[in-house]
């Protein structure tokens, strides 16, 4: 398994090696994050 990173306020997102380049990276959504704040504004 790749290293996993945390985007914030976005979510949990890994590598992907197979289209990910030196100097274009790639990565791919593997967990989103919840929007509690839309709810709390209804």
């Amino acid at each position: 398994a790749g290293k996993a990173f945390q985007f914030e306020r976005e979510g949990y997102f890994c590598l992907d090696s197979r289209y990910a380049t030196a100097d274009k990276l790639v990565f791919n959504r593997t967990v989103g994050l919840r929007d509690t704040w839309a709810k709390a504004g209804e």
